[in-house]
């Protein structure tokens, strides 16, 4: 299935060096080719049909809440992931992870969540500040750690 000519006509008047992007409610079923957008750091995509999310190395927060995903690609400069309502059955180690909501998927599994990691040079701990899991039949790789304040 192809773009509807609405968002593609969208997406091509736009600069390359847009920083945000929603797409959300657009009855998508795969995102328009966003590799021009080099500096993308927020895709907001929820409630479409989507499968698959690109790989987007910038991209700080993605919010795809409500589509068909199975998988995520693996994103390292995420910060902050909404994934909730999707069909995931797993979700990748993101060693920057601050913000993470993944209620209704089919996760079976999810990595060790590094709650506090330590940034060189200054070693300046850095914890998840929000985490909404639903962890009805959910089992851990490892062990997740959550810290008290």
């Amino acid at each position: 299935m192809s773009i509807p000519k609405k968002v593609q006509e969208y997406i091509n008047r736009l600069s390359d060096n847009i920083t945000e992007l929603d797409l959300s409610y657009c009855d998508l079923n795969e995102l328009p080719d966003l590799s021009r957008f080099t500096q993308l750091k927020t895709l907001y995509c929820e409630d479409n049909h989507l499968t698959t999310i690109p790989i987007l190395n910038n991209l700080e927060e993605l919010c795809c809440d409500c589509n068909n995903l199975t998988s995520l690609p693996t994103l390292n400069s995420l910060k902050s992931l909404c994934c909730q309502g999707n069909n995931l059955t797993n979700i990748s180690v993101l060693e920057n992870l601050e913000e993470l909501h993944c209620n209704d998927n089919q996760l079976t599994s999810i990595p060790v969540l590094h709650l506090w990691t330590f940034k060189t040079p200054i070693k300046t701990p850095k914890k998840i500040q929000k985490c909404k899991i639903n962890f009805d039949g959910l089992t851990f790789s490892s062990s997740l750690f959550l810290l008290k304040k």
